[in-house]
């Protein structure tokens, strides 16, 4: 086990990719081991884990956010959102954070967010006199979204690994989901009051309303497409994702023609590309849960977290608070499939509802990858605005002491996520 862990911790300190450090890590522990019949569990442990049925949902998914990227549809989101709340005082800012929540149903993952807002809303907000950190640190805060409301990757990536329902957890997911793009935008209306951004010169008219409704509406029924067709027992989630795939594909080629046969191909590639890396993520991890399963590491945590509380809450709290803290430095999917089978067992067999638990831990890692020290998605905002890294932690704070506070209550009151689960019968 030691070989495993310092192997773990030299290669992630040398920026190797974290997929790799989880197989050539894993490699070394079973090279390491005296029974060297472990080896065949490589490949076996590989397989089993994308051997999952639910997840070939997800390059449906990854394929039909890409073609509402490259087919230019963020605009028009923009747009659309920007006539409503574009004349209160820091309105683009505001813009940017309902957009996200609206944007969230067409790619179900908060780096595409940011890539896809981002590189339009944080010029645009630099260029109507907000600040380069706030207007990269609201793109990062509000990132965050897209990868809670569904349809969600990450989501079926769980429900698959841990045999819970998807539909389950797409309904539990939607109320916190939008919780967090209300913090978000609360704390944007404080900021914006308090630093007196500007407010928009946009002009509000039922033909402008109805053009831009128009150019959105069709785009924006792919996320009520996949939710009715799941809660309503009409489509699989792996249906629903074959379904969006198709329907954006003949919106962006037939209906907005936006995409040529050569953006389609790069499209394709893009999403092979994209789906094969994350495919590869869950197998490795897969091999390095089952290390720590066959080291009985599951067990050594459980009865310490006991022995500290056995209240379901402050114990589901304080696994909240450790998988925060590997958000800020590890990839969410990465850090989902190595703690969720360690810690579920534990605060379930104390009372805690698996999809409870399901969407605090997502939500846990997705606070993280906003969060200092690292927090990917903060790296990738500040990237687009050009500023350095340091300058943006100042601005993420705010956004993190709400979504926190969303957190708490999430936690303690398990009707926020169980409430649409028990009304579909999926809880």
């Amino acid at each position: 086990m030691i070989v495993l862990v310092v192997s773990f911790i030299i290669l992630l300190f040398l920026g190797i990719p974290i997929a790799y450090v989880l197989g050539i890590s894993s490699l070394f522990y079973f090279l390491a081991t005296d029974n060297i019949s472990l080896l065949t569990n490589i490949a076996r442990k590989l397989f089993n884990g994308i051997d999952i049925f639910v997840l070939s949902a997800i390059p449906f998914f990854m394929f039909a956010g890409e073609l509402m990227n490259e087919s230019g549809l963020t605009k028009n989101i923009i747009k659309l959102v920007n006539v409503f709340v574009g004349k209160i005082r820091g309105g683009l800012a505001q813009v940017n954070v309902i957009a996200s929540v609206l944007f969230a149903g067409l790619t179900g993952a908060a780096i595409s967010d940011v890539s896809a807002l981002g590189t339009i809303l944080i010029p645009a907000m630099y260029e109507e006199g907000y600040d380069k950190p706030f207007s990269a640190a609201v793109t990062a805060g509000s990132s965050i979204v897209g990868p809670i409301i569904p349809p969600s990757i990450i989501v079926v990536i769980y429900g698959g690994m841990m045999g819970v329902s998807v539909g389950g957890l797409f309904a539990a997911a939607i109320i916190p989901g939008l919780l967090i793009g209300i913090a978000g935008m609360i704390a944007v209306y404080y900021i914006s009051k308090k630093r007196q951004y500007p407010i928009s010169n946009v002009q509000f008219s039922f033909e402008k309303l109805f053009n831009n409704f128009r150019k959105s509406f069709l785009a924006l029924l792919i996320p009520l497409i996949i939710l009715g067709g799941i809660l309503f027992g009409i489509v699989t989630p792996t249906e629903a994702a074959t379904v969006s795939a198709l329907y954006a594909l003949l919106l962006a080629m037939f209906f907005y023609k936006s995409i040529d046969i050569n953006q389609l191909n790069k499209v394709i590639l893009k999403s092979v590309k994209g789906s094969a890396k994350l495919l590869y993520i869950i197998g490795v991890s897969s091999i390095f849960a089952w290390i720590l399963a066959y080291e009985e590491i599951p067990t050594i945590l459980t009865n310490s977290l006991v022995n500290i509380t056995d209240n379901p809450y402050i114990l589901l709290l304080l696994v909240s608070l450790i998988a925060l803290f590997m958000g800020t430095w590890m990839e969410v999917t990465v850090g989902v499939i190595i703690v969720a089978p360690i810690f579920a067992p534990v605060v379930e067999s104390l009372g805690i509802h698996p999809i409870h638990f399901a969407i605090t831990l997502i939500i846990s890692f997705l606070i993280g990858v906003a969060t200092p020290p690292v927090g990917v998605c903060l790296y990738a905002a500040a990237g687009i605005a050009d500023i350095p890294f340091e300058s943006v932690i100042k601005d993420i704070l705010p956004f993190i002491l709400v979504y926190f506070i969303v957190l708490l209550g999430i936690i303690f009151f398990p009707q926020v996520v169980l409430f649409l689960p028990k009304l579909f019968g999926f809880a």
